[in-house]
């Protein structure tokens, strides 16, 4: 039976490949660009940050630097501060900090306690709510600020708060809810109980539907619900107007949904009409684009194609997986790693060997402009509309961000170029990272002891953090790894 996310085992071999890359990526490329200082200006920041490194240890990633704000993030025995590029500490080190990324804002954590300072450590949202994780991977994720707003718990009670710190939701409940503001309404859960049950209340606490199995939140107008075992849907109201008789359904989008019965997977509209069904022994993989088109596959992990909402095939099923590139473009991959790149109405815009960088869908959600590409025997990157950025004569190229990509050429030589493949980066500096348009942050490493480290920065006008000694000993290294 096919599971409401995307089956991800079929993109495994290139993930495995790139997943430290997009640990790096995330926090750099969500950041956004921020206008280019001037030389002057940069020598500057790079004398400040030489600064700091003298005062704070910067291996292992205990010293992040977030350029847009001018706020770095320090740490001591696994605590984190805020300070600013003038070393003023903004918040001591006592608590756990996660940038909330594409804002300027940071959540702030201690065993007991969160809350939310903006760039200049102002509290927006004060720390007096309860912190109900227990462990620091989980904290990022006890709340939803992305829409404005997060629900969170008070003294053992529940109530939503938005950014600003304004209590839109009294803390009087005791179970944890989600919120719909469309439609004034609160979506409470119990898991704890003998049997697991949701219900829907208004916003002053009147029982509208419920309880039941399962219950969503609405989508397109519908909410979906699970009762002795079958889906259906309500209405804001509470009607049922989609009988509940499917195994399993995803959510509404674009007025259609998938839904199954048994072997028989379909598409039905808001009405419960049913609008195809898709042939025997073919599972839909993912639905895309509000329900307009549908990968699906034939056999398990291979014949992947693409059918349109009339059931319509417009890629043939006969690739072994697929990724979604951007909004736009689809791309298809054969067993040769040939890849086939298709635009929404299903038409074949270009053809390569292998296309690197659509290993995630989420790739794009980082605004990511380029992507290294693969044409007979050698690397090269295009944009998002598959033109050619970068030459196609590396042996590997890997995108940085912000227009910088590392590339190995045929002798193994190793450069850190912009997109007109000029090298921005001395060869002297190893384990390079993107930190915006005009900085780098550099990681070299004593081949005999990789405890021994030396970490800092260096700009694309070559101002660079290192003391004389230091780079004397990473030119030794360096001649040592030769």
């Amino acid at each position: 039976m096919p599971s409401d996310t995307m089956n991800f085992n079929s993109i495994h071999r290139v993930m495995k490949h790139i997943v430290t890359l997009a640990l790096v990526l995330l926090p750099l490329l969500t950041m956004g660009q921020t206008t280019r200082p001037t030389e002057k200006q940069c020598a500057q920041r790079i004398v400040k940050l030489q600064k700091l490194l003298e005062r704070y240890d910067a291996r292992y990633d205990y010293f992040n630097y977030l350029p847009r704000l001018d706020r770095i993030i320090v740490t001591s025995d696994y605590r984190k501060g805020l300070i600013d590029l003038d070393g003023r500490v903004l918040l001591p080190t006592e608590y756990l900090i996660q940038p909330l990324y594409g804002t300027s804002n940071f959540l702030v954590f201690n065993t007991e306690n969160v809350g939310l300072i903006n760039k200049d450590a102002h509290w927006l949202v004060p720390m007096e709510y309860d912190n109900v994780y227990d462990c620091v991977e989980c904290m990022d994720k006890f709340t939803d600020f992305d829409n404005g707003t997060a629900y969170v718990r008070k003294d053992g009670k529940y109530g939503l708060v938005d950014t600003s710190g304004h209590i839109i939701v009294p803390f009087i409940y005791e179970t944890p809810f989600s919120v719909d503001l469309e439609y004034r309404m609160f979506f409470f859960y119990d898991y704890e109980s003998e049997k697991p049950q949701e219900w829907a209340t208004d916003f002053d606490g009147k029982l509208l539907f419920g309880p039941y199995e399962e219950l969503e939140t609405f989508s397109d107008g519908l909410a979906k619900f699970k009762q002795d075992g079958k889906v259906g849907f309500l209405d804001p109201k509470g009607k049922v107007t989609i009988a509940r008789k499917y195994d399993f359904a995803l959510r509404f989008d674009g007025g259609s949904c998938i839904a199954g019965i048994g072997d028989d997977i379909i598409l039905i509209d808001k009405h419960g009409k049913e609008k195809f069904r898709f042939a025997q022994g073919t599972y839909c993989e993912y639905s895309l684009w509000h329900n307009t088109l549908f990968v699906t596959n034939r056999t398990e992990g291979t014949a992947y194609g693409v059918v349109d909402a009339s059931g319509k095939e417009i890629i043939p099923g006969r690739y072994n997986w697929w990724a979604k590139v951007n909004e736009s473009h689809l791309a298809m991959f054969d067993a040769d790693n040939e890849c086939d790149i298709y635009d929404r109405q299903g038409r074949l815009v270009t053809h390569f060997k292998g296309l690197f960088s659509v290993y995630l869908e989420e790739y794009t959600s980082y605004n990511a402009k380029y992507f290294p590409a693969l044409k007979e025997t050698l690397w090269g990157a295009v944009d998002t509309n598959f033109n050619t950025v970068l030459p196609f004569r590396y042996k590997e190229v890997y995108y940085l961000g912000c227009g910088f990509f590392k590339v190995v050429d045929s002798d193994g030589r190793t450069s850190y170029v912009d997109i007109s493949g000029k090298p921005v980066v001395d060869e002297l500096y190893e384990e390079v990272s993107v930190v915006d348009d005009w900085l780098f942050k550099f990681l070299n490493v004593n081949p005999d002891d990789y405890d021994d480290m030396i970490v800092g920065y260096v700009d694309i006008y070559g101002h660079t953090t290192a003391t004389a000694a230091q780079i004397a000993q990473m030119r030794a290294w360096k001649q040592k790894r030769r």
